[in-house]
């Protein structure tokens, strides 16, 4: 019996012992702390939290700059008095290309991209983005060879187009080598297109926009 009640004893002071030092351990490594030190710590953390959110609101701040899209406007205007062929009056850095049609009739204006005089008489490539005054309501811009930048082809890539109407009466058709209408942008409305080469690009017809206005054929 006296045995047995020693044994007792000397689990007990075991167990005692074993608490302390799992105690100190977790004491140690902050899993259990005075309530002065827990205040202290959540009050850095906070502290922290708040910089962290600040810092976060400056950086997303700094991205929407960068992130910024902005394209330079052709100092000059192409004024079409009737269907015309090129528009030469981009110069460097322009991004975004200026056409008023003026004529009073029907008029298209064709722009070749795979030519280097389309836009400019010194070969400074045309800007994609186009911001068209419209005068009747069957005008049209008809972009050929859509595929091609800088006269190089890049049937490897969509590229883009973007028409705005500044009018304030009427549209303007947007057409392609099919010479079929892609889209019809009214007066104070945006269309983008997407130009798509499937085989030979040199070939007018192997090339086609599909614009987000309607493009059925």
């Amino acid at each position: 019996g006296d045995s047995a009640l020693r044994n007792s004893d000397a689990e007990v002071v075991c167990s005692r012992r074993a608490l302390a030092e799992r105690s100190t351990e977790a004491r140690s490594f902050g899993v259990i702390a005075p309530l002065h030190r827990l205040a202290s710590t959540r009050t850095t953390h906070s502290k922290r939290l708040r910089m962290l959110c600040w810092n976060l609101l400056l950086i997303d701040r700094c991205c929407l700059c960068l992130a910024q899209r902005a394209f330079k406007i052709s100092d000059a205007k192409c004024s079409i008095t009737s269907s015309a062929t090129n528009c030469q009056i981009a110069s460097i850095g322009d991004g975004a290309l200026k056409v008023e049609f003026a004529a009073g009739l029907e008029s298209t204006l064709t722009l070749d991209m795979s030519s280097p005089t389309t836009c400019s008489p010194t070969s400074q490539h045309c800007p994609q983005i186009f911001i068209v005054k419209s005068d009747h309501n069957a005008n049209a811009v008809k972009i050929s060879k859509c595929s091609y930048y800088k006269t190089l082809s890049y049937h490897s890539h969509l590229l883009t187009y973007t028409f705005m109407n500044v009018g304030l009466q009427f549209p303007v058709t947007i057409k392609d080598d099919h010479n079929v209408g892609r889209a019809v942008v009214p007066p104070g409305a945006v269309r983008e297109c997407f130009c798509y080469c499937e085989d030979d690009c040199s070939l007018p017809l192997s090339n086609k926009l599909y614009c987000t206005h309607n493009s059925p054929r």
